[in-house]
């Protein structure tokens, strides 16, 4: 039997040898469980015999990386939702089928940096130079200086900086 073979007419993607549907046990047995056994040992001689990351790969954990895929592609987690045959508006989709890639992680932190550091340029670009105190300095003849404590409103200029 060949995996690239399909019945003429058949509207199915992966049709079995006959050209059907295939059913849940055989499709198990026939090719999920040989697929995933062939990957890993392939990918377990690539790395000198450690483990595989397909070791105990199942089927189910497709349908997780269909649901992040989804998300990271910017679908609504309510269509996301009833692509996967949930009714629920997408609450069990971003707590169950919702994973994050590193790279989305990493994309994610640089946004918050940014807009962090667009706050910071701007309040820092907003004072004039006439409003601008000589901070380390004693603020009078006592030798308190700047970094009083109780004075926040200057602690909070002196941090920003």
């Amino acid at each position: 039997m060949s995996s690239c073979w399909r019945a003429p007419g058949t509207p199915l993607v992966f049709p079995n040898a006959k050209g059907e549907q295939w059913n849940r046990s055989r499709f198990g047995e026939q090719v999920w469980k040989k697929s995933v056994e062939a990957a890993a040992k392939s990918d377990r001689e690539q790395k000198g015999g450690a483990p595989s990351v397909f070791d105990g790969f199942t089927f189910h954990m497709l349908r997780h990386t269909a649901g992040s895929l989804m998300a990271l592609a910017g679908l609504d987690p309510a269509v996301a939702s009833e692509r996967m045959g949930h009714t629920d508006g997408g609450a069990l989709f971003l707590r169950t089928y919702r994973h994050l890639y590193e790279g989305e992680k990493r994309v994610q932190a640089a946004r918050l940096e940014a807009l962090v550091q667009s706050s910071l340029d701007k309040e820092r670009t907003s004072t004039t130079a006439g409003d601008v105190e000589r901070l380390n300095q004693a603020a009078a003849e006592s030798g308190r200086t700047w970094d009083r404590t109780r004075d926040l409103p200057r602690v909070k200029r002196a941090l920003s900086r």
